[in-house]
């Protein structure tokens, strides 16, 4: 019933992405107004690094990863690159790692694949907390947006495309838990923090 193309997915994804970057540099403009030395470029790479983690959770989470997969969650990311970092933390536990890259998880067997995900969601922690702290302050000071909500609106649309890029409907089963996992992720993330900071503020 809700079955799209993968060139139409790939359409609402890029969109609700464009979506993302235009608030993050919104917002960091307002941040600059306050602290004239904020990276935007930095805070666009942190949020390149919580969402592909938590895409990539999304991908594995029904036990298969195809290579449209792939394509959709390393491709969609213009400031950073999630695997790098957590090739970097592997390394860090194990020197004899290789480092891989996307085309390389589709030859890892399932249980590799599902700890290297979670790995990467590990790895991104610290960017969440650095991406949060300075615009959950400027999302509480401006009352004519909902900063949050707008980045979680946008990030929930890319969420439910990538359920749908390997073929199937939006509206199955596995699909709903795809799109769900990713958003539970992220929510913890990004969301929690965010609300926390906030009523730390009250």
């Amino acid at each position: 019933m809700s079955k799209f193309t993968q060139e139409q997915l790939t359409k609402i994804a890029s969109s609700n992405y464009a979506d993302c970057v235009e608030i993050i540099k919104e917002m960091g403009a307002l941040v600059q107004t306050v602290q004239e030395d904020f990276s935007i470029e930095i805070a666009l790479r942190q949020f390149d690094l919580i969402l592909q983690a938590t895409l990539l959770n999304a991908a594995v989470a029904n036990d298969e990863l195809q290579d449209c997969e792939l394509d959709f969650v390393g491709g969609i990311a213009q400031y950073s690159d999630i695997l790098p970092v957590v090739n970097a933390a592997i390394q860090e536990q194990e020197p004899s790692w290789d480092p891989i890259g996307w085309g390389d998880l589709l030859d890892i067997d399932t249980d590799t694949l599902k700890k290297f995900a979670v790995i990467a969601g590990a790895c991104v922690e610290k960017y969440a907390e650095e991406f949060v702290s300075y615009f959950a302050v400027v999302d509480k000071v401006i009352e004519e947006k909902d900063y949050m909500d707008l980045l979680f609106s946008a990030v929930t649309k890319i969420a439910i495309a990538i359920s749908g890029y390997d073929g199937d409907d939006l509206d199955s089963e596995i699909s709903d838990y795809e799109s769900l996992s990713a958003l539970a992720m992220y929510s913890t993330l990004v969301n929690d923090r965010w609300k926390a900071i906030v009523e730390s503020n009250d």
